[in-house]
C-alpha cells in the first residue's frame, strides 16, 4: 500500500512557482497555486523538460523549453495522450507529502 512521503517544507514553494523533489527516485514538480499545493511528474513528455522551472498562469504550467502546457493539478496535457502523472497532495504541520504510487 502507497503512502504519503514528506517531500518540503511548504516554505520551499513559493506562490506561482515549482519545485523539484525526488520521491522514491521519482522526479516530482510541486506547485503552489493560490495556496494551493499538488503534484505532477516533472518530466515533460515531449522531450524531457523539466516542469519545474516552467512558467504558472491559470493553473497550467508552460515547458521551459518549447512552451507545452500541463495542467499542475490533473497532468493533461493540451495534446492528446501526452498527459503526466498527477500525485495526491497533503499538507500537514506545514509540510507538503506526496503519493507517488
Amino acid at each position: 500500500m502507497s503512502e504519503f512521503i514528506k517531500a518540503c517544507p511548504t516554505s520551499q514553494v513559493k506562490e506561482g512557482e515549482g519545485k523539484l523533489v525526488s520521491i522514491e527516485g521519482v522526479p516530482v514538480a510541486i506547485f503552489n497555486v493560490n495556496g494551493e499545493y499538488s503534484a505532477i511528474h516533472n518530466l515533460c513528455t515531449h522531450q524531457g523538460a523539466p516542469l519545474c522551472e516552467g512558467h504558472i498562469d491559470d493553473g497550467k504550467v508552460a515547458c521551459p523549453w518549447h512552451g507545452w502546457e500541463f495542467d499542475v493539478k490533473t497532468g493533461e496535457c493540451q495534446f492528446p495522450n501526452k498527459n503526466v502523472k498527477s500525485f495526491d497532495v497533503k499538507v500537514e504541520d506545514d509540510y507538503v507529502f506526496v503519493k507517488v504510487k
